[in-house]
Order: structure tokens, then C-alpha cells, then sequence
């Protein structure tokens, strides 16, 4: 910079892109003060750590009803969303050849003609079929017949629909389970993971959430699926 004239520096910062972010001084180019790095990117894997593996079939066994049971080991098991298991509806579950399949639940129900609280929630995915990893798919068919066996309440009408989850809590027994709140459902998976001694996370979030879950299974198709 110190080379050029009074003239050839004016000109260079009124016509130039580099003279709008560059200083010149006599001991060369600097950055200006406000120009910072940007901050580097959050992994979303570090706020939102995989539940230990070897932890899921404890805190299995640490839930006090069959539909927690068998909520969790299908989460375990699919790696789908706690709102997609929600909206399972039992011509979605293979019982026989234990496969589940995930639907679109206001596309199956025309979801043009519910109001907004009958909606179902629905993040889409491309296929609806699942792969269900063991020993997790045999477990969760387990829990899934004993909770049909001591739990399930077969719907009075058609207006309650044919969700497999449920409320099994007095007072709102038999009901769809689809409309419990976030809230609800990860205080009862804290209070298992706590019976069942589940280290805490050593990153992210203080307590385990259901949504650990789902991130169990996509570390272990990509880091241990032979």
C-alpha cells in the first residue's frame, strides 16, 4: 500500500470491492475491528447425545406399565419419532412377521376435514416401512402383548380411532395416547432412567429425553449395523 499514490489509494477504496473491507496503513493490509470469524457450527449429535445402548433393556424394565415398556423398545428398536409411534394405528403393526410401517396420518384420515387439535403431528419420511434392530424388535412385541393382554381398552367407537397407545392413568384410560404432552411423557422416561441407574449425559441436556432414543439408533446403524 505504502507504493501507491495519495490518488490511486482513493480511488482503489471509492471503486473497488477489496478497498470497501480492507484498511490501507503504511505497514500494509489489516482487517477492519468489526470483522470477526464466524462462530463455529453447534453439532446437534453433542446437545442431543445417543442413549447408552446397553442401558435400553434396564430402563425397559424399569417402566411401571406395558405401554411405556413397549413404547420405548419400539423407539429403541425403529429409531422413528415419538410422534410417529403415537400415531400407530394396529393395521400398521405386522404382528406376525414383526413389522411396523409408519403412515401418514392426515393423509389416511383426510386430514382436510379435522380441526387442528385432531390433527395428528407429521414430519413425513420417505418410506414406511421401518427397520426394527435386535434384541429390541422381539422385546417390543413382547411388551406389546402384555400390555394388549392386561392394559389395551378396545375403542367404544370409531371417533376414538384404533391408535395402539393409549392412556393407561385412571380417569383417562382407553383414550388415544397421541395427545399427551412432551412435557408428560419425558418425566416418566426421567423417573425410569433414574430406577434404572442410567449414567447421566456427559454433554448436552442434564436428563435423558425420549428423543435419545431415536439418536441410539441412527449412531448404531451407522457405527455398529455389520
Amino acid at each position: 500500500a505504502d507504493r501507491l499514490s495519495a490518488a490511486e489509494k482513493r480511488n482503489m477504496r471509492m471503486n473497488s470491492v477489496l478497498g470497501s473491507v480492507m484498511r490501507f496503513r503504511g505497514e500494509g493490509l489489516t482487517r477492519p475491528r468489526r470483522l470477526t470469524n464466524p462462530a463455529a457450527p453447534v453439532q446437534t449429535d453433542l446437545r442431543n447425545p445417543d442413549f447408552p445402548l446397553d442401558y435400553v433393556m434396564p430402563l425397559a424394565s424399569a417402566a411401571t406399565s406395558w405401554r411405556d415398556r413397549a413404547l420405548w423398545l419400539l423407539l429403541a428398536a425403529s429409531g422413528i419419532r415419538v410422534s410417529e409411534a403415537l400415531n400407530l394405528q394396529w393395521s400398521d403393526i405386522d404382528i406376525q412377521n414383526q413389522k411396523v410401517y409408519v403412515l401418514d396420518p392426515v393423509g389416511r384420515r383426510l386430514g382436510g376435514d379435522l380441526t387442528t387439535q385432531e390433527q395428528a403431528r407429521f414430519k413425513g419420511r420417505e418410506v414406511s416401512m421401518t427397520y426394527l434392530i435386535q434384541p429390541f424388535r422381539q422385546a417390543f412385541f413382547q411388551a406389546l402383548e402384555q400390555y394388549v393382554k392386561t392394559e389395551y381398552v378396545p375403542p367404544r367407537n370409531k371417533s376414538e380411532g384404533n391408535y395402539v397407545f393409549q392412556y393407561v392413568e385412571p380417569g383417562l384410560r382407553g383414550k388415544p395416547y397421541v395427545g399427551v404432552s412432551d412435557a408428560a411423557l419425558n418425566k416418566s422416561f426421567k423417573a425410569a432412567c433414574e430406577r434404572a441407574s442410567v449414567p447421566q449425559p456427559n454433554v448436552g441436556k442434564k436428563h435423558w429425553t425420549l428423543h435419545s432414543l431415536r439418536h441410539l439408533y441412527g449412531v448404531y446403524m451407522v457405527n455398529d449395523f455389520p
